[in-house]
Order: C-alpha cells, then structure tokens, then sequence
C-alpha cells in the first residue's frame, strides 16, 4: 500500500529514523479531497508530490464549472433532461466589474489557466459578463472537451461574429442554454451552426422569432425549451410550420406562460409528436379539459407533464376519462385550480409518484377532504402524500386513500 515517508527534523529528535504510516494513503487522501472544492486543492497540491498527484487526479474528475454563477439545473425538468448543479468557481479570484458583471478580459488568464487545470470540463456556465469578441472565443476555444454551455446576457457580437462561434463550438456542444439575452436574433445565428446540438434552453425577446428559431433546429434536437418576453398565440397555422420543420423530432417540449397554444394547435401536437415530456400554456380555452384526455389517449410514451395556470372549466361535463398510463411526474404552476378540479386531474394520473406544486400559496387546496390515489404502488403514494404535507402544512390523518385493483381502501 502506497505510504507517505515522514523525515523527522534532527534538530528536535536523537534520531533519523524514517517514520512510515499507512495513514496518510493516497485512497485516503483522494477520498479526503473529494469533499474539497477545485479552489481548496490548489493550495494542497504544493504541499507534497503526492498531494499534487492526488489533486491532480480530482482536477481531471471535475466535469462541471460555473464563472459568476451558482448552479444551472432547472429542478422542474425529467430527471434525464436536466443539467447537473455545477462547481462555482469564487468571484473574488475573478476581475469583476462595479455592476457585478464578470469581466473577461480582466479575468482571460485565469480562465484560461482553469480551462488547462480542469481538461475534462463537460458543462460550463458563465453568466452576466463583459467582453470582445476575441476574448470570448479563445476562452470558448480553450474548453476542448465541453458538451454543455449555458451562456447567460451576451448581447454585444455581430451576426458575423456569432455564426463563427456557432462554428467553433459546432463539433462539440450538444445542450445549449442561452438566458436573458437582448438580442435573441443573433444568438439564433449562433445555433443554426450547432449541428448535433440534442438540448436547447432558450428566450426569445421577440415572438417574430420563433418560426426563424425552429427552422435552423438541427436534426438530432431531442429537448426544446421556449420562453419569451411577450405574448404570443400559437394557433394552428403557425404551429403546422413549426411542426415542418426538425421540431417534429422532439421527445422534451416546454413553454412558458406568455407561449399561449390554441386548441387548434395543441391538437396539432398531440397529433403529431411523440413527447416524453411536455409542458405548456393553454389559457381560457372552452375546451381545456377535452384536450387533456386526448393527450392522454394519444401520447401513450408521456411520462413528465407540466400544466401552467390550468382552469378545466369543461371537466364537469366530461364523462369519461382517459388516464395517463405512464406519466410519473406532474408539475404543476396553479392559479384558480379548485379543489374538484385538482382532484380530477390526479385521477387521471393512475401512475403518478411526484407531483411539483410552483406556487406561493395554495388556498384552495388547503380545503382538501379528501384524495384517492388509485393504482399506483403504495410507495409511491406514501412520497406524494409526503410531499403534499410538506406544500400545505396538513395533517394527512384521513385525507388520503390508496386504491389498488381489487383491494379495499386503506386510510393513510
């Protein structure tokens, strides 16, 4: 077993004796500096050789960096379409701007320096900054081994600029992510170059954007997330061009609440996709409800649904119910959503097993009687009903039941 040789200082000991011990190991050591930030080691490694060994053998493990940022997972996304929580570098050994804006420039060297420290970076993540565009491509040249960029507030390269870029990071970015970005047309010049991009987050600043942004979508898109700034209405037409193009390829497809979508083109959709995951925005329409059961007859691979401001106005009338045979996780963004409507919905989820509330108060749930969860297992409804304690503060005792087939109801 490998071992650290201790010379003791004659000055203060009769001997020179070499001490050994099988303490300090280097599988010691490397599960010690697991629990160590990149930062942390950098002092280490110059401690010893093998204290430099054993940083250096975390350094390579390190997949994930983020420059003036804490995190880039979406927690509401499937567990398989999300980005992982990344290492964030501190901003102190940064060169930042008054206004909080990273300067890379100011900072290039360093970057540079972590991008030769850190060789197997997979997902990078730098956000509010400020630089030129030579700056910014030779950093961007320096991460060789990444897949993943979230890029978030660049605004000042030219459409020239942009489309090399795209053409630098064309062979290695599969999942790309661009956040509050004034000028959503250039970044879109920057993707039609990405061609074996899988995964993109976007937000557009003009709705007149969208059909330019779906038809530079390369062939292998899996996942496409869409915000905007202002409202704009999906109807059926527009949607038939949107679904000409690469977007009908789509397993993962998300909206957020100005992204209107008529009946028309939901119908559209449910016709001529096949989602796995599927979130989206339908407001005031008569027929909400009628929509959701036809989703769930003719989406057979759902599985991750996400309904924002449902109202179900035309739930009362429907007689029959379709249920989502496989959908294990709703997200759901209530506004008026009554008790009777809520329930209605969780009867049509038979297999459900995580239900994610995004609001800031649910009065209108914390008057729940009663809920019967039918059909899934029961430790999957004891997590939900867990869950549910935890968003209304209730006392569960006699609230829920779980139904299973041809078993009697059990109180919870």
């Amino acid at each position: 077993m490998p071992t650290i040789e201790l010379k003791m200082n004659p000055k203060t000991s009769k001997s020179d004796k070499t001490l050994k011990t099988n303490v300090l190991n280097e599988y010691v050591l490397l599960e010690i500096f697991s629990y160590l930030e990149f930062h942390e080691l950098i002092p280490l490694e110059r401690v010893s050789q093998q204290f430099q060994f054993c940083a250096n053998i975390r350094f390579r493990q390190q997949k994930t960096l983020a420059l003036n940022s804490t995190q880039t997972v979406i927690w509401k996304y499937p567990k398989n379409d999300r980005i992982p929580n990344s290492y964030s570098f501190p901003t102190r050994f940064l060169v930042m701007h008054s206004n909080e804006k990273l300067c890379l420039i100011g900072s290039k060297a360093r970057i540079l320096w972590l991008a030769q420290k850190l060789p197997n970076l997979e997902f990078v993540t730098i956000r509010h900054f400020e630089t030129n565009y030579q700056n910014f491509n030779d950093i961007l040249e320096a991460f060789k081994s990444i897949k993943s960029l979230c890029l978030c507030g660049f605004d000042d390269f030219t459409d020239q600029e942009m489309r090399q870029l795209g053409q630098l990071l064309s062979d290695r970015i599969t999942q790309f992510m661009a956040i509050c970005c004034k000028q959503s047309k250039n970044v879109i010049q920057l993707i039609r170059e990405l061609k074996g991009l899988t995964k993109l987050s976007i937000g557009l600043t003009e709705s007149q954007h969208i059909l330019e942004l779906f038809k530079c979508l390369p062939k292998p898109i899996k996942s496409l997330e869409v915000s905007v700034d202002s409202d704009i209405v999906i109807d059926m037409e527009l949607m038939a061009q949107l679904l000409a193009t690469n977007a009908r390829h789509l397993e993962y497809f998300f909206t957020n609440f100005r992204f209107e979508v008529t009946a028309e083109a939901l119908e559209l959709i449910i016709d001529g996709m096949s989602l796995k995951a599927f979130g989206y925005f339908f407001n005031g329409a008569t027929n909400e409800w009628h929509c959701l059961q036809s989703m769930a007859q003719k989406q057979s691979n759902l599985v991750f649904l996400k309904l924002i401001c449902p109202l179900f106005i035309d739930n009362e009338i429907n007689g029959h119910s379709n249920s989502f045979l496989k959908v294990k996780t709703l997200c759901l963004i209530p506004d008026q959503l009554t008790e009777y409507q809520f329930e209605s919905l969780l009867k049509n989820l038979s297999k459900i097993s995580h239900v994610l509330l995004l609001c800031q108060s649910i009065h209108e749930m914390k008057n729940l009687s009663s809920i019967e969860l039918k059909d899934g297992s029961e430790n999957d409804c004891k997590q939900f009903i867990s869950d549910f304690i935890v968003w209304t503060e209730r006392d569960p005792k006699k609230m829920f039941t779980i139904s299973q087939s041809d078993t009697k109801c059990q109180e919870i």
